[in-house]
């Protein structure tokens, strides 16, 4: 079993353009510009290894958004309804959620009694 935790030190976030590791926003787990840049995508299928790394990322995304971060809705969403045929702009797009949580780690729900 992994864990998120375990993903978070291979964390590598690549710009489309020039290649280089680059900090993701920390902002949005997601740009704005999700779905233009999606049809403008060109990247190709991931390859098996790539495949089963996104499924583990996916996992333990929808694992925090359901007990902790809802905040991580819309993305694990949109990460779960690509989950099939992933391409290597989905894996980069996990990678930054990835680095979207490691940023906002400190982030949770709480809950007060109000007896």
């Amino acid at each position: 079993m992994y864990c998120i935790s375990s993903l978070m030190p291979s964390l590598s976030i690549t710009s489309g353009v020039s290649g280089e590791r680059q900090k993701p926003e920390v902002g949005t787990p997601l740009p704005v510009t999700i779905a233009s840049l999606e049809k403008a995508d060109k990247s190709g299928v991931c390859d098996e290894q790539e495949h089963k790394r996104y499924r583990i990322i996916v996992g333990n995304v929808l694992w925090l958004m359901r007990h902790t971060r809802p905040d991580l809705s819309f993305a694990s969403c949109w990460l779960g309804q690509r989950m099939a045929a992933p391409t290597k702009f989905h894996l980069q797009m996990a990678e930054r959620v990835l680095g979207y949580i490691r940023h906002t780690s400190n982030w949770g729900s709480r809950y007060l009694s109000s007896i």
